[in-house]
């Protein structure tokens, strides 16, 4: 906003109500809480759709298993126990993958270890699953292991990483799904999954609906408070002014240009603040899934930064010629309508209609350098966002390949990806509005700031 300062200025026309900013700036974040929240849906979705041999329970606890001690664990393979009889990993938990200088490996643990007990619990894939999910943190557990190649187990000591602030609410939703691995379990908890999307979405919605409302509210009450200073102040300046001041400028800026002031508002309360919220919400949530990944958009997003900004400066300059353009062609109007009677008593229609259009190829002109910086804008944008796509789709089956990400965490990483950059892309045609509407209150705050005739 520093190089909007008649745009900042005109804001204090807002402030005064504060309560329903407040109002308006909660049911923004709610909008971005619940996009982001929508989005993550695409996670356990792919998991019930696509890998039927783990169950959605299964895979909340595997995750927490993976962030608790640094491995990746598989979700099944047949391995030999200690007694030497085949079992699958239904009886173990087998490290696929570990973390140099991690919670397991400065334990003693190596990759395709199995672990059988936690702190003397033994049971099933998923039962050892919850039990580390459960383990308090900060304090030491003891877990029985068996190697790759079978033998004898060894006990191993090591302090796992603190659980992650939502584990309670984990294992609460964990403990309501089916944990069946038949098609009739995983259609069940499919159906557990749409419903809650479903929740997320009207909710969402609702948060919308009270966020634009209120912004109409706020918007249209200080437009109302503006135009009224606009119109006392314009009567009490003196008469001096009206003289050199052309009519036509003068009712431009209190329609026209008033108009455009309060799109600019609109598009600020509306998008300016909502827009960049919901792309936090997506950006912090890819980041919990692989923050590798959101390295190439960290990349991107100062490059999008200067192009919104070189563009916007082009329809802020356009802008400014534009309104005062349509100031001439009002004024031309209001002079000729006046003295329509002389007008055509003196045949002078032709000339009239030469000197109007010249008039409005001034405004054609101007309103052609906003289009032509509107019309670049999309194109840029999403030419640099499908080299992001690009990179990021390689660098992504690159992590899958060597079996360093699952398939459905990519996946969703790319839906996250694709739902950042649009608001992104909002955001750049937003600037543009943003920045005629600077132009228009340039023009408002000079007739303000100009001294009244003094009673």
């Amino acid at each position: 906003m520093k190089a909007l300062p008649n745009f900042r200025r005109g804001l204090q026309y807002v402030w005064p109500q504060k309560r329903l900013l407040v109002l308006m700036v909660t049911a923004a974040v709610g909008v971005s809480i619940f996009y982001a929240a929508s989005i993550s849906s695409v996670l356990p979705l792919l998991q019930v759709m696509f890998n039927q041999n783990q169950t959605l329970p299964d895979w909340i606890y595997q995750r927490s298993v993976e962030g608790r001690l640094d491995v990746t664990v598989q979700p099944q393979r047949m391995l030999p126990v200690a007694d030497g009889s085949p079992a699958s990993d239904a009886n173990g938990i087998l490290l696929q993958n570990m973390t140099r200088d991690g919670v397991l490996d400065e334990a003693g643990a190596a990759r395709w270890d199995t672990i059988i007990a936690v702190n003397g619990r033994t049971g099933s894939s998923s039962q050892l699953k919850r039990a580390i999910m459960e383990l308090p943190n900060g304090r030491p557990a003891t877990f029985l292991v068996v190697s790759g190649g079978g033998g004898e187990p060894r006990q191993i000591t090591a302090v796992p990483d603190n659980a992650s602030w939502y584990r309670p609410l984990a294992l609460r939703v964990a403990g309501l799904l089916p944990q069946g691995h038949d098609s009739d379990s995983q259609f069940r908890t499919l159906k557990y999954v749409m419903t809650g999307l479903f929740i997320v979405v009207l909710l969402g919605g609702i948060c919308k609906y009270v966020h634009e409302y209120l912004a109409g509210i706020i918007i249209q009450r200080a437009m109302i408070k503006m135009r009224g200073d606009i119109f006392g102040h314009m009567i009490a300046l003196p008469m001096p002014w009206y003289s050199k001041q052309q009519a036509g400028d003068t009712m431009s800026r209190f329609a026209r240009d008033t108009s455009v002031l309060e799109f600019g508002y609109k598009i600020l309360f509306e998008k300016m603040l909502a827009e960049p919220l919901k792309a936090a919400g997506v950006f912090g949530l890819s980041l919990a899934i692989d923050w590798r990944l959101m390295v190439l958009v960290a990349v991107v997003l100062p490059a999008a930064g200067g192009i919104i900004y070189a563009l916007g400066m082009k329809v802020k300059r356009a802008q400014r010629r534009s309104l005062r353009a349509w100031g001439y062609v009002l004024d031309l109007l209001d002079e000729r309508i006046a003295g329509i009677k002389i007008l055509k008593s003196s045949c002078a229609e032709g000339r009239e209609r030469l000197q109007f259009f010249r008039r409005i190829r001034q405004l054609f002109v101007q309103q052609l350098k906003i289009t032509r910086a509107d019309a670049a804008t999309s194109p840029l944008l999403e030419t640099l966002g499908a080299g992001a796509v690009c990179g990021f789709v390689l660098f992504g089956g690159w992590l899958v390949f060597r079996n360093e990400m699952e398939a459905p965490a990519f996946f969703t990483s790319a839906a996250c990806l694709v739902a950042m950059l649009a608001p992104i892309r909002r955001v750049a045609s937003v600037n543009n509005r943003i920045q005629g509407a600077e132009a228009a209150a340039a023009r408002l705050f000079e007739v303000l700031d100009m001294p009244v005739e003094k009673q």
